[in-house]
């Protein structure tokens, strides 16, 4: 199943989701829009390579992602 990386047009929040299915719905998982653009990526490499990127952080105060301009993280 592949993960694809995606970019809400309301709040600009970047995320990844597995999607089962090619013609499969997501919505954006902290606004919860639903019609968020997939962005185009590179495939990923398998390897040794023990990194990971992290694409959100948790807000404490909602206990939701925070977005890109989120202070409650910082």
């Amino acid at each position: 199943m592949p993960v694809y990386e995606y970019q809400c047009p309301e709040c600009h929040f970047e995320f990844e989701s597995l999607v089962r299915r090619f013609d499969e719905a997501t919505t954006c998982p902290h606004c919860g829009c639903d019609h968020p653009k997939r962005l185009m990526s590179a495939p990923a490499a398998h390897g040794s390579d023990s990194s990971s990127k992290t694409t959100a952080s948790i807000c404490p105060t909602s206990g939701k992602p925070c977005c890109p301009g989120c202070q409650h993280h910082h």
